[in-house]
């Protein structure tokens, strides 16, 4: 019996913050952060509009998906000033547990697999979900003082990170139905008395290690007083690791032990550099023009795709390679009569071995691989502009132009399971724009501050942003190209500030916008009960208070 739930979508989040400063010297600087937060979600915020008459807020999920999740960040700098330079050192510890459940029965519907679990009356997949993550980071870098002709920074830097990964999916009651039903769904006799072990039919591990040091220097040369060249560089020595399980006992209960899992260690090491090279030219006291070159890196990893069994890939896909840019931008900054602050920039950025999200047609399973090269191109400008003495504003517009620059097709099995190339994970033809880059995005804020006395006021404020259409996914065999609308979102507010304190009345998406800034489904065009909505939260009042402690105004 199924009963519709309402305010599902709830979350508490506890945060904590202790922090201890001390000063040894005049010249030595120590503090010590600590961080914790907890976070009790009770369901997805996940919508599925225009399906069995669903409004724009509410889903359609069969079972409550909560999370549970623990982060603790202990975090330690330092700064000892030498006179003719500081040293300065960062030091930092996290761990972060998650525990989750979520409905995957959708999947079942529209991926090719689905055809094995026909004829289940209340089938339902519960995904199981458990990450825990947990790392050291490390720098320490020298930075010249004062104002001379040559300055300097160099440093070092080290990380060690790991991250475990465990999904259980879970079918509730199968096996006693399939027992009942009495057909093996590849076909032939079913086994007596079958069973899954708890239910499970799916079972993956994955523990990914993370090891990069690097090494890092800067060098600026104040040509004159107006006129500057910057060179730096970055080289670094990178290794990951990935050990990865997976196990489908539906397929081991029917084909035998080892038909239906695999494992995978994979490692990888690099070791490469980078560049940076900028200059800046003051043309007023007020206003500078620059332009730079800068290089980016992004490492490459492992999948944990399934090699064996009915669902078996092939193992190239369990390996991507890692992806870089070359970023040529020009720009000017300043600030003109004492009340008009601005920054504008046109760049260019060329992307080689795009990394892309997909997903395998047969089994819905995420995973990444290498797309050939993209560029994009841009326009960038911020302003900020106090009007009179009351009035202030403060606009931003983005313009880019991002397009792959090769054809190319990421092939996966086909989900009739027949032939390992004849299904299409992704594909993209040059010339088409990339995921998930809006090309016109616009930020506009204005204040109006009405003085009372002089440490009392009201302040009449409004924020908006627009962001135009962006690609959600390239076209594969379950889904063409698809695009999410863009939209605007306006937030007013009043307050009445004082030197201690200040209350404001707010009202968020006072439009009540439907903003949505993701999709889940493998078929996003459809509107299916496996498909997931989230969107911006509809509007929204309330008043915020704010206490100041402490000596001062």
């Amino acid at each position: 019996m199924w009963e519709r739930r309402k305010n599902v979508d709830s979350a508490d989040i506890y945060f904590g913050r202790v922090s201890l400063r001390a000063k040894p010297s005049e010249d030595v600087d120590l503090q010590l952060n600590y961080q914790y937060q907890r976070s009790e979600v009770g369901g997805s915020g996940g919508v599925n509009p225009d399906f069995g008459g669903n409004n724009w807020y509410e889903g359609s999920q069969r079972i409550l998906d909560p999370l549970e999740g623990n982060t603790h960040l202990v975090n330690l700098d330092a700064s000892v000033d030498f006179g003719f330079a500081t040293l300065t050192s960062s030091s930092s510890y996290y761990n972060a547990k998650t525990q989750s459940s979520r409905d995957n029965t959708g999947a079942f519907e529209t991926a090719g697999f689905g055809v094995l679990y026909l004829g289940n009356p209340r089938f339902i997949a519960e995904a199981r979900d458990t990450s825990n993550n947990r790392g050291f980071v490390q720098e320490l870098r020298l930075a010249s003082n004062g104002n001379t002709r040559l300055q300097y920074v160099v440093g070092a830097f080290h990380q060690n990170t790991k991250r475990y990964l465990e999904l259980n999916e879970i079918l509730p009651g199968y096996s006693q139905w399939r027992r009942v039903n009495g057909t093996n769904p590849f076909g032939g006799p079913l086994p007596p008395n079958f069973q899954l072990p708890n239910d499970a039919d799916f079972i993956t591990a994955e523990t990914q290690r993370f090891r990069e040091s690097a090494a890092f220097g800067e060098l600026t040369f104040n040509i004159t007083d107006r006129w500057q060249v910057t060179g730096g560089t970055r080289f670094f020595w990178q290794r990951f690791n990935d050990q990865a399980s997976l196990v489908l006992p539906q397929t081991e209960v029917l084909f035998g032990p080892g038909q239906g899992s695999g494992s995978a260690d994979n490692t990888t090491k690099t070791s490469d550099h980078i560049f940076k090279a900028n200059t800046s030219y003051a043309l007023t006291d007020n206003v500078r023009v620059y332009a730079t070159f800068s290089q980016g890196f992004r490492r490459g990893g492992a999948n944990a795709l399934p090699t064996v069994g009915p669902f078996a890939e092939r193992a190239a896909l369990n390996s991507y390679k890692a992806d870089q840019i070359n970023n040529y931008e020009i720009g000017f900054k300043g600030r003109v009569a004492g009340v008009l602050s601005f920054s504008t920039a046109v760049y260019k950025i060329d992307w080689k071995d795009i990394q892309l999200f997909a997903a395998t047609p047969a089994a819905g399973q995420p995973f990444v691989a290498n797309g050939g090269r993209a560029r994009s191109k841009g326009f960038e400008f911020e302003a900020n502009w106090k009007i009179a003495d009351p009035l202030s504003m403060n606009f931003g517009y983005a313009y880019s132009d991002a397009k792959l620059r090769d054809s190319f097709q990421i092939l996966a099995l086909n989900s009739s399971l027949t032939n390992q190339l004849g299904g299409v994970a992704a594909s993209g033809v040059a010339g088409s724009p990339t995921p998930g880059t809006p090309k016109h995005s616009v930020t506009l804020a204005v204040d109006y501050r009405h003085a009372l006395s002089e440490d009392r006021a009201i302040v009449f404020h409004i924020d908006g942003n627009y962001r135009s259409k962006a690609l959600r996914n390239l076209a594969s065999t379950t889904s063409a190209a698809f695009y999410l609308d863009g939209y605007s979102l306006w937030n007013p507010s009043i307050s009445y500030e004082s030197s201690r304190w200040s209350v404001s009345a707010f009202v968020d998406n006072v439009f009540n916008a439907r903003a949505i800034s993701s999709l889940n489904s493998l078929t996003p065009a459809v509107a299916n009960r496996q498909r997931s909505i989230f969107i911006a939260r509809p509007i929204t009042a309330g008043l915020r208070f704010n206490m100041k402690f402490g000596e001062g105004k």
